[in-house]
């Protein structure tokens, strides 16, 4: 029988390893868009100092960033279609393609055209309104149908997990690629070329009520790690979870302590350039860094859950 068919194809690390690079990129890219979305592009009427040096500094970091995203997110799912486990409909990876197609068609021939002409003509509001309007409807709610199946094929893959523990791991793991991907360095290069005219206006603009919502849900799996030391897939030991819980406690008081209260806080109401400087080299370390760790410990969870499938499908 071949590996593609969807009934008897053995699970293998190969196959493990295609799910593991899927729900990362895919939720990199949801993640990605949606911040630009939510917290970036608000900030665009909003400059006009340096309105030239803005749109420079954010096309030059976040279309590399939306192009590498969205190749890969193609490529991925199209290599799902021959390496995927069982529990995966082919017919439900077909709409996956599709929902991604749609979206990354709308990012690399719409939205990054846009965002462009933004910068080289100068800010036009229909065309800004454009953007939003495109974004929304063919950019993210696609890339969310896209997820939302996501969350559903592994709730078919898991099914031999009891139902609490499976969900409660399905939410930890999506939720940990989804707000940890860590480009934070992305949109702290933002920051510099605002100049003290547009300065508060600009943070008004990304720090609004739908900021401090994705900042809570960046913080759900700290608190998904309590019931996770007993209600967990049993390959994943409670020593990985503790590690995992003490990485991001220390980013959640090192947010409070430091980055919020002495340096975001501080830039929500003055504008100081030395502020700028320190909080874009100090995130990286305390925070990023960090985050990076949380990525490799669940993409490790991920892949001993999968082991363990293997293993009990050989006795």
């Amino acid at each position: 029988m071949t590996q593609s068919d969807p009934k008897h194809s053995p699970l293998s690390l190969k196959i493990i390893g295609v799910m593991t690079a899927y729900y990362l990129v895919s939720l990199y890219y949801f993640s990605t868009i949606t911040s630009n979305y939510f917290i970036i592009y608000p900030s665009f009427p909003k400059i006009s100092e340096h309105y030239d040096a803005y749109m420079g500094v954010f096309n030059a970091s976040a279309r590399i960033l939306m192009i590498y995203s969205s190749v890969a997110l193609v490529f991925i799912s199209v290599l799902m279609l021959w390496f995927r486990p069982g529990a995966f409909p082919r017919q439900a990876v077909w709409v996956t393609i599709v929902l991604g197609a749609v979206s990354v068609c709308a990012t690399l021939f719409v939205i990054l055209p846009i965002q462009l002409s933004l910068w080289i003509k100068g800010f036009d509001a229909t065309l800004y309104q454009h953007l939003l309007s495109v974004s929304l409807n063919f950019q993210i709610i696609p890339s969310l149908m896209q997820v939302l199946i996501g969350f559903w094929l592994l709730n078919r893959y898991l099914s031999d997990i009891k139902l609490l523990s499976r969900w409660v791991f399905i939410l930890f793991f999506n939720l940990t690629f989804w707000t940890i991907n860590y480009d934070a360095l992305v949109s702290f290069s933002l920051y510099t070329p605002v100049g003290a005219k547009d300065w508060l206006a600009f943070r008004e603009a990304i720090v609004p009520t739908k900021f401090i919502w994705m900042l809570i849900l960046a913080f759900v799996p700290m608190l998904l790690t309590i019931p996770m030391l007993w209600l967990r897939p049993k390959s994943i030991p409670k020593w990985l979870v503790g590690i995992y819980g003490l990485t991001i406690f220390w980013i959640f008081f090192i947010s409070f302590i430091y980055i919020a209260k002495n340096l975001q806080g501080y830039l929500t109401h003055n504008y100081s350039r030395a502020k700028i400087e320190e909080l874009i080299n100090s995130d990286f370390q305390y925070r990023g860094l960090p985050a990076m760790v949380l990525t490799l410990i669940t993409v490790w969870m991920f892949i001993k859950v999968g082991q363990q499938k293997i293993a009990d499908s050989l006795n």
